[in-house]
């Protein structure tokens, strides 16, 4: 759980960024293109035991989606529920509150 929290904590901090229009200490702009170009780096860099190229492809893709959207989506778990369904076989329904 401490995976999935850390990792909801930087995409959030990354959209925030870009939605508040931030800069580097250097002065540059974090725009959603600077945050998606520095995302596709590193996933062709990651190499993590045990996670397929394809996984990192769906978390790189997720990441810019999010980077770019308008309102920040509530969780990302939800979010990627489908994917890990997928993976896992099993029958995932969204729980309404």
């Amino acid at each position: 759980m401490e995976d999935a929290a850390t990792a909801e904590i930087a995409r959030v901090q990354l959209w925030q960024w870009v939605f508040h229009k931030a800069r580097l200490d250097s002065g540059h702009p974090i725009t959603a293109a600077y945050i998606e170009k520095l995302v596709k780096q590193s996933a062709q860099e990651v190499k993590v035991p045990g996670v397929s190229p394809k996984h990192l492809e769906i978390a790189a893709r997720y990441l810019t989606e999010q980077i770019k959207a308008d309102k920040c989506s509530d969780f990302l778990t939800s979010d990627l529920m489908p994917y890990l369904e997928a993976v896992d076989g099993g029958k995932w329904v969204k729980a309404s509150l």
